[in-house]
């Protein structure tokens, strides 16, 4: 637009300016086809710092003619014979004597450079609050017993999952040996196809629920190797459908006296040891209703650092391997003591 009023402008001969109404009709007939705002507000519509630029244009002109030369505007109507300048500006005029100094970048571009970014910032802040809220939703789940456990953190400040001997785990509804308001929480991470869960269990596992009796519970928590070990993740949902008969340790403590063998029939014929409905079980196992378990409890097992098996949470304090009884004595009483 600079442009345009600057070039109807520009052919008037500076001997004989034309007066301010000759003006002002000659650039409204020119410039009525193309709908051009009034200087100001075309003035309003660049950047802040452009229009301050154009204003101060504007005045530094309006203020030339009529200090430095010494005459008053003259009557609408008449011409100053004496004038040897053009008559002080009106608003297009200034507005198009400033445009030129933009044709670099016409206010057009910059309007349009300027939506651009702010579509940009508006899709970005989009996206970001869109990223947070999910992140607060997904944390913010109240999980109970309805559905699959999530991995993170307690939903609130007063949950289980806000107790610090649990990791941040929320073990509602997991299996477990031992008082709910016992001073110890071990919470184990294990595999039925790891020979090392294998040997903690034959070697350590009885021991330590004797060495503090009454003031230890013993959490189990699936986190199947399925990358090296095939049967595992069947072999933990199986112990999933027994836990939800009740029967979680008698199941799990035959899975690992199998000491391997667990094949589906291996599965069944424990099932049928430990005095499980035979055909609860088998629906259970076959329409894959422990899944979402089993991955709860592998997702919040990678949420912690969990790489292996069998992987220990003392009161909060990750310790790895099948380590002897001497070992859990020392983490539980380093736990024990950080605690107070």
């Amino acid at each position: 637009w600079g442009k345009s009023v600057h070039a109807i402008v520009q052919p008037c001969d500076p001997e004989n300016p034309p007066t301010v109404e000759e003006l002002t009709r000659h650039c409204r007939e020119r410039l009525a086809p193309y709908k051009v705002p009034k200087s100001w507000e075309l003035v309003e519509q660049l950047p802040r710092d452009e229009a301050g630029k154009v204003r101060r244009s504007a005045l530094a002109a309006e203020g030339a003619t009529s200090s430095g030369n010494g005459h008053a505007a003259a009557p609408a109507g008449t011409t100053s014979p004496t004038a040897t300048t053009a008559p002080t500006p009106t608003a297009p005029a200034a507005a198009s004597q400033a445009a030129p100094s933009e044709e670099a970048a016409p206010p057009d571009e910059k309007r349009s450079r300027r939506r651009r970014q702010q579509v940009l910032g508006v899709v970005a802040l989009v996206a970001l609050v869109g990223v947070v809220l999910g992140g607060l939703a997904l944390l913010g789940r109240d999980d109970g017993d309805s559905g699959p456990r999530l991995p993170g953190l307690a939903s609130d400040g007063g949950g289980p999952s806000a107790d610090p001997r649990t990791a941040g785990m929320d073990l509602s509804g997991e299996p477990a040996r031992g008082p709910r308001g016992a001073e110890i929480v071990i919470v184990e991470f294990t595999d039925y196809q790891c020979e090392f869960c294998l040997r903690f269990h034959k070697e350590t596992f009885r021991e330590l629920l004797q060495a503090y009796p009454g003031r230890l519970r013993y959490v189990v928590r699936h986190f199947p190797l399925t990358d090296v070990h095939p049967f595992a993740r069947t072999a933990a949902e199986a112990a999933e459908c027994a836990h939800q008969q009740g029967r979680f340790w008698e199941y799990h403590d035959r899975l690992f006296a199998s000491e391997g063998r667990l094949a589906l029939e291996d599965l069944r014929q424990a099932a049928r040891d430990a005095d499980l409905d035979a055909k609860k079980f088998d629906s259970c196992l076959e329409s894959g209703a422990a899944a979402d378990e089993v991955n709860a409890d592998t997702l919040a097992g990678q949420s912690l650092g969990v790489r292996g098996t069998p992987t220990f949470f003392v009161n909060g304090r990750m310790t790895e391997g099948a380590k002897p009884l001497d070992h859990f004595r020392t983490e539980i009483e380093q736990a024990t003591a950080a605690a107070q």
